[in-house]
C-alpha cells in the first residue's frame, strides 16, 4: 500500500465507483463536443473566413516573433505588440491581449515562435496538455487520474484560447510529487513557475 505525503498511514485502496466513471467519461464526451463545435462555428482555431481566431495565445506568440526579429523589449509596448499579434492572424482585431508575463517567459515564446502560428497554437497545448494529464496522473496515484484530467471542464477553456493553465497545473503537479523525495527538483518545478 502507497503512504501518502501527509500521513504515515498507509491510504485504502482507490476505487472509481462505475457511476464516478460513466459521469467523467460524459464529460470527456462534452468536452470534445463543445471543441468541436466551436471548430464548426468558427470560433476556435478558425473563423468562418478560415483566418485565425486571436485569443490569448497570439500574444505568446507575437512576443517569441519580436525577440526573433531582435526586439524583445518591444513586446512589453502595447501598440506594437498588438500590431505583431494582428500580423500573427491576418487581420486587425478588437480587443488587446498583452504581454503580462515576465521576461524569463520569452524563452518558452521565443520557442512557439519558431513555428508558424498555428501550429504552434497547436503544440502548446498538445504538449502542456500531456504534461497536465500526466502531473494529474501523478497527484492521484491512479489511472482515474487520466480521466479526471480529461473530463474537467476546464480544459476546453484551456484548449479554447490556448492559455498556460496545463503547464502551470503540469509544474504544480511536479513540485507536489517531487517533494518529499526529490526536493530539488521539486523546487526547479516550483521555480519554473
Amino acid at each position: 500500500m502507497a503512504v501518502d505525503a501527509i500521513s504515515p498511514r498507509p491510504r485504502a485502496a482507490f476505487e472509481l465507483t462505475p457511476a464516478a466513471e460513466l459521469a467523467c467519461f460524459a464529460l470527456c464526451v462534452a468536452n470534445v463536443a463543445l471543441l468541436a463545435a466551436m471548430f464548426m462555428q468558427g470560433s476556435w482555431l478558425l473563423g468562418a473566413d478560415g483566418a485565425p481566431v486571436p485569443t490569448d495565445f497570439v500574444n505568446f506568440w507575437a512576443a517569441g516573433r519580436q525577440v526573433l526579429d531582435g526586439h524583445p523589449d518591444l513586446a512589453y509596448v502595447s501598440q506594437l505588440h498588438k500590431d505583431v499579434e494582428a500580423a500573427a492572424v491576418g487581420y486587425s482585431f478588437d480587443g488587446d491581449y498583452p504581454l503580462i508575463y515576465p521576461p524569463t517567459f520569452l524563452f518558452v515564446a521565443t520557442l512557439l515562435a519558431l513555428v508558424p502560428y498555428l501550429p504552434a497554437f497547436a503544440a502548446w497545448t498538445c504538449v502542456t496538455f500531456t504534461a497536465y494529464v500526466i502531473g494529474m496522473r501523478r497527484i492521484v496515484g491512479h489511472p482515474a487520474g487520466i480521466l479526471f484530467a480529461c473530463a474537467f471542464p476546464a480544459v476546453v477553456s484551456n484548449f479554447a484560447v490556448g492559455q498556460n493553465g496545463f503547464l502551470i497545473t503540469a509544474l504544480l503537479a511536479g513540485t507536489l510529487t517531487c517533494m518529499e523525495r526529490r526536493p530539488i527538483l521539486a523546487g526547479c518545478f516550483l521555480g519554473l513557475l
